[in-house]
């Protein structure tokens, strides 16, 4: 019997998930389909879960996130994990009859900052799985797009964003309220300086302390880790991807040798969180740059050089071959090979150049 897509893909889950790095030929017995249907089940996957194809190789870099995607895009739970370990209930998307027209996602609306904002609970920690249910995105693409307005509100300073355990974390931010005007309170008599007091539950960042106490806590880190978290942003934008994650990695185990209990490792812990993130964020950067230099600049002159393979591709839609299948085959004829990104971006970009009448 022939197995179904979904026991294809289930199947494929859980190899990828004891071995982040497969050949395809591996992958293509294991599923006891042959290497040409393996890519097009591939290209029909990479929409939903995270894998990269290497040469020969199915590469998965975040394993947590490759066997989590099903969870957040398929079969959404009512309740959503909350930073402080209690189940916030999620709010259900409004259902409209009509999708309107210009909407970037799902039936409940726009993926504005508006939106957003109005979706997050007050006072809450969310992961950004709460605010994909809440606004209804059922498309990675638009989950993509989310991060960019998420990253917007941030610099606007109406979030804040958290890490633990590498997981991001979002909180909206509440507008102050105005105190009715009280009578004048006679001045305190001026006490001495003291080490800024943080509020209960939080740790005061170490940037905070007096340079006494900061040289101290710092003594506690490696040498070898310190230019990292000394670095500036254009110093990270000038190092390779390969570079970044090398970073990555040795400040993660860093941060492993630094306890949870005591204070001032609490704090190291967190500034070395503030790297992570800098580091994270130069990367999304970069990654944003070169998709844009691959569309403006490589992937015309590859559509240009095989511009009779494609015209003849395209030139067999019809009731039995939809431009989709158009699309895919482009991408495993002309370009997959020549293109540093998955099968899936390279789908979406080619999709839209045939519905735009633009190859």
């Amino acid at each position: 019997m022939t197995p179904s897509d979904d026991e294809l893909l289930a199947k494929f889950q859980k190899l990828m998930k004891i071995a982040s790095r497969v050949k395809k030929s591996d992958v293509a017995s294991a599923l006891g389909i042959s290497e040409d249907d393996l890519l097009l089940k591939l290209m029909d996957w990479g929409d939903t879960i995270p894998f990269k194809i290497n040469g020969d190789k199915i590469v998965v870099d975040n394993v947590t996130e490759f066997t989590g995607l099903d969870q957040q895009f398929d079969t959404w739970s009512k309740v959503e994990e909350v930073k402080d370990g209690k189940l916030e209930s999620v709010p259900e998307p409004a259902r409209k009859q009509t999708k309107q027209e210009g909407l970037v996602s799902g039936d409940s609306g726009e993926i504005t900052e508006e939106n957003i904002l109005k979706q997050m609970p007050d006072g809450k920690w969310v992961k950004i799985s709460y605010i994909i249910k809440a606004l209804d995105i059922k498309e990675i693409t638009d989950a993509r797009f989310l991060e960019v307005k998420l990253k917007s509100l941030l610099n606007q300073g109406k979030l804040e964003r958290e890490t633990q355990d590498g997981k991001s974390y979002y909180k909206k931010k509440l507008e102050p309220v105005a105190k009715p005007a009280a009578r004048p309170a006679a001045k305190p008599a001026a006490k001495p300086a003291s080490r800024p007091v943080a509020q209960e539950g939080e740790v005061p960042r170490l940037q905070e302390l007096p340079a006494s106490e900061q040289v101290s806590a710092l003594s506690k880190l490696s040498k070898n880790v310190m230019p990292i978290l000394k670095a500036y942003e254009q110093d990270f934008m000038r190092k390779s991807p390969k570079d970044l994650d090398k970073m990555l990695r040795m400040l993660e185990i860093e941060k492993s040798r630094l306890t949870v209990h005591q204070l001032s490792d609490k704090m190291l812990r967190n500034f070395i969180d503030e790297t992570i993130k800098l580091i994270n964020d130069v990367k999304e950067e970069q990654f944003n740059r070169m998709e844009q230099d691959y569309c403006a600049k490589v992937l015309p002159g590859i559509l240009k050089k095989n511009e009779k393979v494609i015209k003849k591709i395209v030139s067999q839609i019809g009731p039995d071959f939809s431009d989709t299948d158009a699309a895919k085959l482009i991408v495993e004829k002309v370009i997959k090979n020549k293109s540093p990104f998955p099968p899936s971006f390279l789908l979406n970009i080619i999709l839209k150049e045939i519905r735009d009448n633009k190859i």
